[in-house]
């Protein structure tokens, strides 16, 4: 069974967007592609970052840089036997999410879609390779998926708050 999620806001550096009522929200990646931010986006209203990270909302994915989110954000934690890895929360911060009942989509998840197509291209350089788009799109989406199971594994294992269901 297949679920779906509402995005009800988006950020960068400078600022982010919400309400969206002209357009959906997946459109916002190619108003940041040719204007650098979703800031400004047609149909949206502006919000500011800190407002963003308070919002109301079921799933979290703070894919951000170290320490963003704090005691003043509520920031969410890794468990104490975790690896120490970069994270935007902060342990305090993590406990305010779940209270809150948010579940939090790891930054270290969220933003390895890149990082792995980045990988794929360079293994396509040093192979003299050439894949498609729906090539690159299904070997992401396997990794992508095996990696989100093995996530919500953790999760499990280590009794982080809300692990997000199956």
């Amino acid at each position: 069974m297949e679920k779906k999620a509402k995005v009800i806001a988006l950020s960068d550096t400078r600022g982010g967007v919400t309400k969206f009522t002209r357009h959906r929200s997946h459109q916002s990646h190619r108003y940041k592609e040719r204007s650098g931010t979703v800031v400004g986006h047609a149909g949206a209203s502006r919000i500011s970052n800190d407002d963003l990270l308070t919002m109301k909302c079921d799933i979290l994915v703070p894919s951000a840089l170290e320490n963003v989110i704090t005691l003043i954000t509520p920031k969410p934690s890794r468990p104490a036997s975790s690896p120490k890895l970069p994270t935007p929360t902060t342990p305090h911060a993590d406990e305010i999410l779940a209270r809150r009942g948010i579940t939090v989509l790891p930054d270290i998840l969220a933003n390895a879609g890149g990082v792995t197509v980045s990988y794929f291209e360079w293994v396509q350089n040093q192979e003299g390779l050439l894949w498609d788009t729906e090539e690159v799109n299904q070997r992401l989406q396997r990794i992508m998926v095996r990696a989100f199971h093995e996530m919500v594994d953790t999760m499990r294992k280590h009794h982080v708050p809300r692990a997000p269901e199956l």
